[in-house]
């Protein structure tokens, strides 16, 4: 009787093992998921899109265009280009446009209350 009992605690331990074994290869399975995840999704960044092909040239503004709509000199403008306020665009040939909607930002947020505008 006694080996009975134990033989069928035995075959319950074995399913048991079995079953937690399916479990923990799965969670295994899941955890190198993620992980793969996680250790890629820094490297996979989309490639940028120029800026000349992102914005129509007629669209964009001249440093000297800029100057008349913050009412700012040409160094301020140089100024705002080199911290990265604003962001330069340079065209073949080297003509450098500015992005108008930056510059209508930087109009509401630097020269209203300078009183420029």
């Amino acid at each position: 009787m006694h080996a009975r009992i134990m033989e069928n605690n035995l075959k319950q331990i074995l399913i048991q093992t079995k079953e937690t074994n399916v479990i923990l290869t799965k969670l295994f399975d899941v955890f190198l998921a993620c992980s793969t995840l996680v250790n890629t999704r820094n490297t996979d960044v989309p490639p940028e899109i120029p800026a000349q092909k992102a914005y129509p040239e007629e669209e964009l503004r001249t440093v000297k265009e800029a100057q008349t709509v913050l009412k700012v000199s040409r160094w301020k403008i140089d100024q705002l280009r080199n911290t990265g306020k604003l962001t330069t665009i340079k065209l073949e040939g080297g003509a450098v446009r500015l992005i108008p909607a930056e510059l209508q930002a930087l109009r509401y947020s630097y020269a209203v209350p300078k009183g420029k505008v």
